[in-house]
């Protein structure tokens, strides 16, 4: 569909925006002398799948968007996050009046907690986190005006992540898998979201 296309085009371009920017900033600025233990900020900023579970007996689908998350080092092992994540995505229409077989879905999250950096090894890194926090979500086909329906629910994410540092400043995360809880209409919604892409660490 064109509005979904126009909104992966979006995405994606908001994504290369800010990994572009991520690069520069570690890689131009010089890197000020430090502790080896001081803590510093990390902002994550890549792409995301979420493999998205509705109610009952319903096939799970894909969406695809962005995710950034912010870390704020109590130590340099711990502390909160604050974590905003956006996808779109298309699905099979369940019955309905409108005679529409497709519709679209967006969703976006905003969710905090607590990470804790765990295992390190050479120049991979490991973490887990629990999240919690609201997400907004949207049901909308072109071909029926009238069939749009939106709605704020509970959600909560828990995973944890993989790191690879390329120099002091600037790591890839390769993956995140985390379980998304959701709880849209009168039933708890158990998808999965998997991201990966680019972690900027700045010195407060």
């Amino acid at each position: 569909m064109e509005s979904i296309d126009y909104r992966y085009r979006y995405v994606a371009a908001m994504i290369a925006a800010g990994m572009l920017v991520g690069v520069l900033w570690g890689g131009l600025l010089p890197a000020p002398a430090q502790a080896q233990d001081d803590p510093r900020y990390e902002v994550f900023l890549g792409y995301s799948y979420l493999d998205a579970k509705p109610d009952g007996d319903v096939e799970s689908f894909g969406m695809h968007g962005a995710h950034l998350e912010v870390f704020f080092p109590v130590t340099r092992r711990f502390g909160p996050v604050l974590d905003l994540s956006g996808h779109v995505g298309t699905a099979d229409a369940p019955p309905n009046v409108f005679q529409v077989s497709e519709i679209e879905i967006s969703q976006f999250a905003i969710t905090t907690g607590l990470r804790t950096n765990g295992f390190q090894w050479n120049r991979l890194r490991g973490a887990v986190r629990a999240l919690v926090g609201i997400s907004r979500g949207s049901v909308s086909s072109d071909l029926a005006r009238d069939l749009w329906v939106e709605e704020t629910a509970f959600a909560a994410a828990f995973g944890g992540s993989i790191m690879l540092d390329l120099s002091d400043r600037i790591a890839l995360r390769l993956i995140q898998p985390n379980f998304f809880l959701t709880t849209f209409g009168d039933d708890t919604q158990l998808s999965k979201r998997y991201s990966a892409g680019l972690v900027v660490r700045i010195t407060p």
